[in-house]
């Protein structure tokens, strides 16, 4: 079979004037795209039982869900309280979407809080166990036999974030490992590693590479389930400054098209360019005319 790489909006596309989730998810049918992510970036809005009844419309739709966890998660908190926050954000958004079927759940695992990066990956990798056996023993909506979820904790735009594409690797190593299952990989967004990098990561050979390192880490299944976030960016000293439309900065998009095109790889390409839908569609049609 052919793989199969669909082309998406990070939330509710633009041409729909409503907040009915119901209406973005037929509409980005009806634009002829395949995915849409769930923003619960500020609050979780969406309820279980209307979760439930999306889940539903996607599957008739055929259109694949993913997830983008609440911005204030911290695994690497120093103080108890927002420790405790950030497992609540992970957990209850965990739980909205596995009711919607939703097929990855990314976000942002945490800040570096100037403390060793070693030790920032081995604290999150505990915290991140935390929640995992929580879901699966305490709320029991985690089946780790079977898990109908990825969770796809993002590489990060900042040098101030935990979440080089190495860095995430490896934790996904070690808890697919503790677990036995592939439950964990990184949600890779190409943009945010191009403004880590302050530019430098931005040829063909580079994206190849990322997906070479994913691909001998973790195994051919994870390009054959990738959770993608592409946009244009803008950047200054410290990495990340802006999310732009597709073709308004420097970063070269399309080679990143070329090498999963290259590498056949699977899966969902999220839109985060303020033009959504519509570069969106920009994209979808270059990957396909290569």
């Amino acid at each position: 079979m052919t793989p199969s790489l669909l082309f998406g909006s990070g939330g509710t596309p633009l041409s729909v004037k409503s907040s009915d989730v119901f209406e973005a998810v037929r509409e980005i049918r009806q634009l002829g795209l395949g995915c849409m992510e769930l923003e619960f970036v500020q609050r979780i809005w969406l309820e279980k039982e209307k979760a439930l009844e999306l889940k539903k419309l996607a599957e008739a739709e055929k259109v694949v869900l993913t997830c983008h966890g609440p911005y204030y998660v911290n695994l690497n908190a120093h103080k108890a309280e927002k420790l405790n926050q950030s497992w609540g954000y992970i957990t209850n958004a965990t739980k909205i979407a596995l009711a919607a079927g939703v097929r990855s759940l990314t976000f942002h695992p945490g800040f570096y809080l100037q403390d060793d990066p070693k030790a920032v990956l081995q604290k999150i990798q505990e915290q991140f166990e935390k929640i995992i056996e929580a879901l699966a023993y305490k709320y029991e909506v985690l089946d780790l036999k079977n898990p109908q979820i990825y969770f796809s904790p993002e590489t990060t735009g900042k040098a101030s974030a935990f979440g080089s594409l190495e860095e995430l690797i490896q934790l996904s190593i070690n808890l697919n490992e503790k677990y036995h299952c592939q439950l964990v990989k990184p949600c890779v967004d190409f943009a945010h590693l191009y403004a880590r990098s302050l530019g430098v990561f931005n040829q063909y050979e580079d994206f190849a590479g990322a997906l070479n390192k994913l691909q001998s880490g973790l195994g051919r299944w994870v390009l054959e389930n990738m959770h993608i976030h592409l946009s244009g960016i803008n950047y200054g000293k410290t990495g990340e400054l802006k999310h732009l439309g597709i073709e308004e900065s420097d970063f070269n998009f399309r080679a990143v098209l070329q090498a999963l095109k290259d590498y056949n790889v699977s899966g969902t390409v999220i839109c985060e360019s303020p033009k959504l839908e519509e570069d969106a569609l920009v994209m979808k049609k270059i990957y396909e005319e290569m």
